[in-house]
């Protein structure tokens, strides 16, 4: 019941991939393997994630799917819930009791997934789970730098509002208020809002960094 196909695929991740509940509840009742992983570590569960497929989710979690396994790259379930914007699966997952500050080995979290794709009802419910405003990539990045650069302004706003340091730097020196500041990713509405919560300018203008070097 839990056999492979070529691309490493059952039964079930399909019907997780397709949101097919009813299926994927014969195939768990006839013993399909809920943790089963492609070579590349995707399950099931992340399938259903990934998709917003909250039903397929739930099934997956009462059969003893594991939520915090991860893909070859360190993804998780949360993270592609997050990246995709499925308020609904994050919510199921983090009642599950998965980390919401589990990170990748380059430091990337759900949150930061969450900021990347302006998923405000994301950010807000990691943020309420004690996701961490202010862990940072291998880089130095965290989920206001990304937030900021990509102009969602809401996420910025929520994450200000959770703390999140205005003025922590890259290991490039880079801050959330140059980076909007950049003539690549010039926002002045994020920039303003930045500024009214503690965003201080550098006294001198750094080097303008190529564009793929800011975060």
């Amino acid at each position: 019941m839990s056999a492979q196909n070529n691309a490493g695929v059952t039964a079930l991740m399909y019907a997780a991939n397709k949101g097919l509940e009813q299926v994927a509840l014969v195939l768990l009742k006839a013993k399909a393997d809920p943790n089963k992983a492609k070579s590349d570590g995707v399950t099931a569960l992340m399938y259903a994630a990934q998709n917003g497929h909250k039903p397929c989710l739930l099934v997956l979690l009462e059969a003893g799917a594991a939520v915090d396994e991860t893909k070859v790259d360190g993804y998780t379930a949360l993270m592609f819930a997050a990246q995709n914007g499925s308020e609904p699966c994050v919510h199921v997952l983090l009642e599950a009791k998965v980390d919401p500050n589990k990170a990748k080995p380059d430091g990337w979290t759900a949150l930061m997934a969450a900021a990347q794709n302006g998923s405000e009802p994301c950010v807000h419910v990691l943020l309420e789970a004690k996701a961490d405003p202010n862990k940072a990539t291998s880089d130095g990045a965290t989920a206001l730098m990304i937030a900021a650069q990509n102009g969602h302004k809401p996420c910025v706003r929520i994450l200000l509002k959770a703390k999140a340091d205005p003025n922590k730097a890259t290991k490039r020196g880079m801050t959330a208020l140059k980076i909007v500041e950049h003539p690549i990713f010039g926002n002045s509405t994020v920039a303003k809002l930045l500024r009214e919560h503690g965003a201080v300018s550098p006294s001198s203008a750094p080097a303008r960094p190529a564009p793929c070097m800011i975060l």
